[in-house]
C-alpha cells in the first residue's frame, strides 16, 4: 500500500490542495486560471517604480 510518503512531492502537493480545498469548501481553480494568475510577491514594475519615488521623496524631504 503506498503512503503519500511515497508519492512525488508533486502529487503529494496536488493531494495537500484537494484535501484542503475540500475541507475549507472552497471551489478549486481550474488549470487555465490557475497558470493565468502573477507569481506570489509579483509587482509590476510600474508600480515598483512609483513605490521607489514614493519612499525617496519621503526619505529626503527632511534635507529640503
Amino acid at each position: 500500500m503506498k503512503t503519500i510518503e511515497d508519492l512525488p512531492l508533486s502529487e503529494r502537493a496536488r493531494r495537500v490542495v484537494a484535501l484542503t480545498a475540500s475541507a475549507w469548501q472552497v471551489a478549486p481553480l481550474s488549470a487555465h486560471a490557475a497558470a493565468r494568475q502573477a507569481p506570489r510577491g509579483y509587482v509590476p514594475l510600474r508600480v515598483a517604480r512609483r513605490m521607489r519615488a514614493a519612499i525617496t521623496a519621503t526619505a529626503f524631504a527632511h534635507s529640503w
